[in-house]
C-alpha cells in the first residue's frame, strides 16, 4: 500500500518568511520603521513581525499534529527562526545605560630642554594687573555725595508748601476775566496743536506755527499766575523758604 505524500504546511510557510523578514530587519537596524504602542509599551517592527511569525508557527505545528499529510519540518523550522528574531527584538529594546565619558588624561608639564625658562625682568602679560585709581581720603565715597535724608524730607516739604500756595493764588485768579481769558486760549492752542500733530508731518510750516502759538498761550497763562504769586505773601513765603533750603543743601 502506497501511503500518502506530505505536503507542506501554508502557515509554516508564512510563519518561516515572517521569521526571515523579522531577522533581516533586526540585522539591519532600520530606524525608520513604525513603532507599535500599546498603552506605555511601544514594540518595534521586528519584534512585533517576529512574534506574529511565531504566533503563525505554533498554530502551524498544532495543525500538523492534528493531520498526518502535513509535514512538520517547516514549521519547527519557522518557530525556531521566529523565536530567535523576536528574542533579538526583545534585546534590542533592553534599556542602556548612558556611557560616562573617560576622564581626560593629564597632560604633564615640560622638563628639561623643551620647558621654557623665564628671563629675568620680565614678568608675564597675564599676570600684569592694572593698578585702581585710589580716591584721596579728603574725597567723599560716591553714596555720600548729594542731599542727605533730612535735607531731601525738607525739600519735599518746602516744594510742597509752595504748590499749595501756587494752588491757592489760581483759585483766586479762576474768577478774573484775565485769567479765564488766558486758560481759555492757551487750551484752544493745545488742541489746535493736537490736531495739527494728526495731520501735518514733522517739521511742516503749520506744524511749527501751531506749536509755537501753544508755547506762546501757554508762557502767558504762566506770567499771569506768577505774577499774582509775586504779591501773594503766602506764595512770597514759600518760595523763600524752597530758596534757603537749597541753598543749604549745595553746601
Amino acid at each position: 500500500m502506497v501511503e500518502p505524500r506530505t505536503r507542506s504546511s501554508v502557515l509554516g510557510s508564512l510563519a518561516l518568511l515572517a521569521g526571515i523578514a523579522a531577522l533581516l530587519l533586526d540585522w539591519f537596524n532600520f530606524t525608520d520603521l513604525p513603532v507599535l504602542t500599546i498603552g506605555q509599551i511601544h514594540l518595534r517592527m521586528p519584534l512585533v513581525v517576529g512574534a506574529a511569525g511565531l504566533l503563525l508557527a505554533l498554530l502551524s505545528v498544532a495543525a500538523t499534529a492534528c493531520s498526518r499529510r502535513t509535514g512538520t519540518g517547516i514549521p519547527l523550522a519557522a518557530m525556531v527562526i521566529c523565536g530567535a528574531a523576536a528574542g533579538m527584538g526583545i534585546y534590542a529594546m533592553r534599556p542602556r545605560s548612558p556611557a560616562v565619558p573617560a576622564a581626560p588624561k593629564a597632560i604633564p608639564a615640560p622638563v628639561g630642554p623643551a620647558a621654557k625658562t623665564q628671563l629675568p625682568g620680565k614678568v608675564p602679560k597675564s599676570s600684569v594687573q592694572p593698578a585702581k585709581a585710589s580716591r584721596p581720603a579728603s574725597m567723599p565715597a560716591a553714596d555720600t555725595i548729594g542731599p542727605s535724608a533730612d535735607q531731601r524730607a525738607l525739600l519735599r516739604t518746602a516744594r510742597a508748601k509752595l504748590d499749595a500756595a501756587r494752588a491757592d493764588v489760581i483759585r483766586s485768579l479762576e474768577s478774573t476775566g484775565a485769567y479765564q481769558s488766558a486758560a481759555a486760549a492757551a487750551d484752544e492752542a493745545e488742541n489746535t496743536l493736537r490736531r495739527d500733530r494728526a495731520t501735518y508731518p514733522s517739521g511742516s510750516a503749520q506744524l511749527t506755527s501751531a506749536a509755537q502759538s501753544a508755547l506762546d498761550a501757554h508762557n502767558k497763562l504762566e506770567h499771569l499766575i506768577e505774577d499774582a504769586m509775586s504779591r501773594d505773601p503766602a506764595s512770597i513765603q514759600a518760595r523763600n523758604q524752597l530758596d534757603a533750603v537749597e541753598a543749604q543743601g549745595k553746601h
